[in-house]
């Protein structure tokens, strides 16, 4: 048996640390061992403490006697009674030796004789009894003869500790075998305890060991709170979440090694630490390959630098990347792989691993490649389908619209190709098909396409051209490529095509489908023009009829949308200042555009059926508002536009009639229906027919714009309309323009002859209304007046409106004195004239002779013929003066002086005013004038003299 130091300590440890059972055996075993061998080492301490103190004290008490009894002898020298006395403690059993010394160390007499005389020089310098000796096998004390208390000698007794060990030795062998008993009782009580502390742990130890052995569903049962039972429940818990971490182990390995995806998982340094079965599978690659390298063992060269740069840092920044690569297996093979890469991060929420999972898509990809070609070419002749077509076409468009060329768009179809499929079949007609398109690509360069969107229908898109014309040679040589004859055994078939053209960019911003339909336009105008030939698209031609569509569309989805009001416009008697009614005018509220006056949208819907519909509308939502005015007791007449179409209709008094029915508190006399001059002259019969049946029920007419169509006599008289309204393009420039004022004055004066009333439109200044009522035309409409307003502020407006001062206190004027309008407004014209020519308004001026110009003229005439020659030679002396300075600014303009010339029109505009100033001064005092006329009409020429021009 060995007993070297690394043996021991390994019994030594078996010992202290097997099971709990002996660990408690022995710790106890240990305890009261210790226990009691301090115990006993200490008892036995004491004993002998008070034994050799008993064995002391008893020597002393021997050698002081001795001491007395051997006084007298020794003071007397008697060795013999000395050698007595000595002899006498003979019987003593532990005497060791019994001497009597002088005080020089002498021995005088001893308990062996033989050692008398001897000297001892170890006694003690003082008179004094002294142990001189405590050992394990002698007690050696001396003590001090005294006579007469002098000091005369010494007796030195030593006894023996035999008796005294031996009864020591009897009292350590009690304690040891007590000892021995107290370990032996706690080794008993030890394993007692033990095996009863320790019976509910093995319980839980051989759950623990079958678990272990795979009885992963026992559980240990233990009744109880004590420790044992808690340590129980613990354990259960501890099984129960170890199964379940087992299960989910299990399962993510079952996962791991049986998914069909491959799984490779690498470390932070990129460095693979596992793949599956999957992996080997998709890439070829074993474990053992893979293991220690780095998934650059799969790159295929297909993906850049830059890919792998962004992947990694997407990776790093979100944990995650997602995406198609494409990789190499290790037979060389490329394949498609779908591959996400996730970031795994430990407690610190550092990057341990990366997971990359993938799976093979290469047959997914030829798949989607099959398709794509199925998807963008023509299965039959293999040229790019229409939905290649149209990728193309933008593509196309975008590139020449950046480098500033032009594209051009062939469509063609096929003449004849339906009789050849009729007469020969479809196979027959197949392979003509694929013949002709095969010729037809061959003609084209290289980076033009050719697509079949169709049948016997093909698009050519020609990019990088000149022009438009550019394309020509191109266009020939795909005739001829289509009406080539095709052989088919002893058949010879030959069709023909017809091409429509046409080109990229255009003056208007055009959309790829739109190129597509005006080539389709063009190939059927070739096809009408005989076939086998080519034809342009003209896109100024189909940009108006486009966009005239578009705007009727737009209009209707308006109209559906109730994007439409009315606003209106009073209409007044400006000497009364009575409020006589109001004109209805549509606007449409544009959801983009705004507010939009009819100028914007009408002229697209003329002789449309649509303008019917929304005159209608018109119609209806002025009767409505009408209506409203009425129950809130405002109450006045309104007059509508209605158009040509609309006043055609078979039904319009009919629907005319409906319409006022159903607004039953509106008064038919207040509804007013305008009607164009020219619209009237279309159908006189049919519109003087409605005329006459809507005035049955109270509805009055308005002849708007008059004078503008022809202004007929006949036609006058034949239609029984109730005003007629002077067209705003007399009244706005009547102030400069006397054959305006002449048009307006004769439309008065028919008015009046055939008993009509009359209203002016476009009444934009103060001055405009009183040279009106100077005419005798009180009724008006204009902006100097009033805009047109939404419905709810025209009440308000009719309350607290108020005619300016200077037209109440107009009055027509004598006929005799209209003349002299006529030439204060011809002189206005002339300055008007010179200032548009030097402000490039108009290319020529006016006349630059004094005696040649309208105002002079009639000065000439009238004021010599009336005898005011004296006082006239002022007026004159500034016509010519005024004349003079007009020629001078004319000849500043035409040498290029522009600045100069402009630079004196204010001094024509003051010497203006000079002469009229004159020319009304002077004809007031001509004999026969009005005074209050002429004063009335002083103040309103000077001001038109100074606000007009």
């Amino acid at each position: 048996m060995s007993n070297n130091p690394e043996t021991m300590h390994k019994r030594f440890k078996y010992l202290l640390m097997g099971t709990l059972r002996r660990q408690l055996i022995v710790g106890m075993a240990l305890v009261v061992t210790v226990t009691m061998s301090a115990f006993i080492w200490d008892q036995t301490r004491r004993e002998q403490s008070a034994l050799f103190d008993q064995q002391s004290e008893l020597a002393m008490v021997l050698a002081k006697s001795l001491a007395t009894s051997s006084a007298v002898w020794t003071i007397s020298r008697d060795y013999g009674g000395m050698q007595a006395i000595v002899a006498s403690l003979q019987h003593y059993p532990e005497l060791k030796h019994a001497m009597v010394l002088d005080t020089s160390g002498r021995v005088l007499a001893h308990s062996e004789p033989s050692r008398r005389g001897m000297y001892l020089s170890d006694l003690p310098t003082a008179p004094e009894s002294r142990l001189m000796q405590r050992s394990a096998t002698l007690l050696d004390v001396v003590s001090p003869i005294w006579f007469s208390e002098k000091h005369i000698g010494w007796v030195r007794l030593g006894l023996g500790s035999d008796a005294l060990n031996a009864q020591l030795r009897d009292s350590v062998r009690r304690g040891m075998l007590a000892t021995l008993a107290g370990v032996l009782l706690s080794i008993g009580l030890a394993a007692l305890t033990g095996r009863t502390l320790t019976r509910r742990l093995h319980t839980i130890q051989q759950v623990a060991s079958e678990v272990q052995a795979g009885a992963s569903h026992l559980r240990a049962t233990l009744g109880g709170d004590d420790e044992a039972a808690w340590l129980a429940r613990q354990f259960n818990s501890m099984l129960d979440s170890l199964d379940q971490r087992e299960a989910a182990l299990k399962l993510a390995a079952s996962v791991f090694t049986h998914a069909r995806e491959g799984i490779m998982i690498t470390d932070v340094n990129e460095v693979i630490v596992e793949v599956n079965d999957a992996f080997t599978r998709i890439t070829g690659y074993t474990r053992d390959d893979s293991i220690g390298q780095t998934p650059r063992l799969l790159r295929s060269g297909r993906q850049s630098k830059e890919f792998y740069t962004n992947l990694w840092q997407q990776l790093h920044d979100k944990d995650h990347w997602y995406g198609e690569i494409w990789n190499q297996r290790k037979s060389g093979e490329l394949y498609a792989e779908m591959l996400t890469i996730t970031a795994v991060r430990d407690a610190q929420q550092r990057a341990s691993h990366y997971v990359g999972l993938f799976f093979d898509i290469t047959a997914v990809k030829e798949h989607e490649h099959e398709l794509d070609h199925i998807a963008h070419y023509d299965a039959l002749t293999n040229l790019p389908n229409r939905v290649l077509l149209a990728d193309r076409l933008h593509q196309g468009m975008a590139h020449e619209l950046r480098r500033g060329r032009k594209l051009v768009v062939v469509f063609l179809d096929l003449d004849g190709f339906k009789s050849v499929n009729d007469h020969h079949g479809h196979e027959v007609g197949d392979q003509l098909l694929i013949t002709v398109a095969a010729r037809m690509k061959q003609t084209l360069r290289e980076g033009d396409t050719l697509a079949r969107i169709g049948g016997d229908e093909f698009v050519a898109v020609l990019g990088d051209l000149d022009d438009g014309t550019a394309c020509v040679p191109m266009l020939n040589r795909l005739l001829g490529a289509a009406s080539m004859p095709v052989k088919f055994g002893d058949k010879q078939l030959q069709v023909s095509a017809s091409i429509g053209v046409t080109s990229f960019p255009q003056t208007q911003e055009i959309e790829a489908d739109q190129l597509l339909r005006q080539a389709d336009q063009a190939m059927y105008q070739a096809k009408l023009a005989g076939k086998n030939r080519y034809t342009f698209f003209d896109a100024e031609q189909d940009s108006g009829i486009r966009s005239r569509f578009e705007s009727v569309e737009r209009i209707r989805q308006g109209l559906h949308d109730d994007e439409f009001v009315l606003f209106y416009q009073p209409k007044v008697n400006m000497r009364s200042g009575k409020v006589i009614g109001a004109e209805a005018l549509i606007r449409w509220q544009h959801p983009t555009m705004g507010l939009l006056s009819p100028a914007h949208f009408l002229p697209a819907i003329e002789n449309h059926p649509l303008s019917v519909n929304l005159g209608e509308w018109v119609i209806n939502t002025a009767l409505d508002q009408m209506a409203l005015w009425r129950q809130q007791g405002f109450d006045l007449p309104i007059s509508v536009n209605v158009g040509a179409r609309q006043l055609q209709q078979s039904s319009f008094a009919t629907q005319l009639r409906e319409m006022l029915s159903a607004h039953p508190q509106v008064n038919a006399n207040h509804l007013e229906i305008e009607i164009l001059e020219t619209s009237a002259l279309e159908d006189l019969a049919r519109v003087s027919q409605v005329i006459e049946q809507c005035s049955e029920f109270g509805v009055r007419f308005a002849m708007d714009a008059f004078g503008t169509g022809y202004s007929s006599l006949t036609y006058l008289r034949r239609l029984r309309v109730h005003v007629l309204k002077i067209d705003q393009s007399f009244v706005r420039d009547m102030l400069d323009d006397a054959d305006d004022l002449a048009i307006l004055q004769g439309v008065i004066g028919l008015a009046n002859s055939f008993r009509r009333s009359v209203i002016a439109e476009g009444v934009e200044t103060i001055e405009h209304g009183s040279l009106l009522l100077q005419l005798g035309c009180e009724a008006a409409q204009g902006y100097g007046i009033a805009k047109p307003m939404p419905a709810v502020q025209l009440p308000d407006w009719v309350a607290n409106w108020q005619p300016d001062a200077a037209w109440r206190i107009q009055r027509p004027i004598p006929s005799e004195q209209i003349p002299l309008l006529y030439a204060r407004i011809e002189h206005r014209a002339w300055i008007a004239g010179i200032k548009s020519y030097v402000l490039g308004e108009q290319a020529s001026h006016p006349a630059l002779d004094a005696k040649q110009c309208n105002f002079g003229q009639w000065l000439q005439g009238d004021v010599y013929q009336n005898g005011v020659q004296a006082a006239s030679r002022t007026l004159l002396h500034l016509h010519e003066q005024a004349h003079t300075l007009g020629s001078e600014i004319v000849a500043l303009q035409r040498q290029g002086k522009n600045a100069q010339a402009l630079s004196r029109l204010p001094e024509l505009d003051q010497m203006r005013d000079q002469l009229l100033a004159q020319f009304d001064l002077q004809f007031k005092r001509r004999p026969g004038d009005a005074d209050e006329y002429l004063s009335q009409t002083r103040g309103s020429d000077y001001k038109s003299a100074t606000g007009c021009i």
